[in-house]
């Protein structure tokens, strides 16, 4: 019988988990927001950059060209370093998350 519920307890976790990994919008630390209903087609854009000289300086221009805005998720020691690059993206109008 402790053998069966062993084997019962790991395939659920199993189970429970396999359908964690597969989850399309899932957040550990508070609630997701995965869908927003909308007049017209949409796309978030999200960008991971460090801030790097070569990042902010290769992208800002190609969102500038379409009049694109983006959300830079930066790493927070990068942007601490680079605080020009982090005022620079956000002077551009686009937004800034914390990546750390």
């Amino acid at each position: 019988v402790g053998l069966i519920a062993v084997a019962l307890v790991s395939l659920a976790s199993l189970y429970g988990l396999y359908r964690l990994i597969n989850a399309r919008c899932f957040a550990l630390t508070g609630p997701a927001i995965c869908r927003v209903q909308t007049e017209q087609p949409l796309v978030a854009l999200t960008l991971d950059d460090g801030p790097t000289e070569q990042g902010v300086a290769a992208v800002l221009p190609v969102l500038d060209a379409y009049g694109a805005r983006a959300t830079f998720f930066m790493v927070g020691n990068e942007a601490r370093v680079r605080p020009h690059l982090v005022a620079q993206v956000a002077a551009a109008g686009h937004e800034i998350g914390n990546h750390s």
